[in-house]
């Protein structure tokens, strides 16, 4: 099961409230060199489970493409993505 997060947010502009962006140590540590190596293609956040990581990534400006076998950590997710469009179409607004 595959959920591509096409939508690009600007850093930054993902909440922070009901899943925990905090990333990795090593992907924070070398976030520059995932952001020039994404620059053609998004990143996969492969066995996302919660999507923390890939999460992280897109609210880094970072396009990702969140891929797990479990289907209810992947619907956690879109939901998660459905809401922050929604508050950010409202912002706009």
């Amino acid at each position: 099961i595959v959920i591509a997060a096409a939508t690009q947010y600007p850093a930054g502009s993902l909440a922070r409230r009901d899943i925990d962006l905090e990333a990795s140590t090593l992907l924070s540590h070398y976030l520059q060199n995932i952001a020039l190596a994404c620059d053609r293609a998004p990143a996969l956040d492969l066995a996302c489970g919660t999507g923390r990581n890939g999460l992280f990534l897109l609210a880094s400006g970072i396009p990702v493409v969140f891929a797990d076998r479990d289907s209810h950590s992947l619907e956690h997710i879109k939901q998660h993505l459905a809401a922050q469009a929604c508050e950010r179409q409202r912002e706009l607004a």
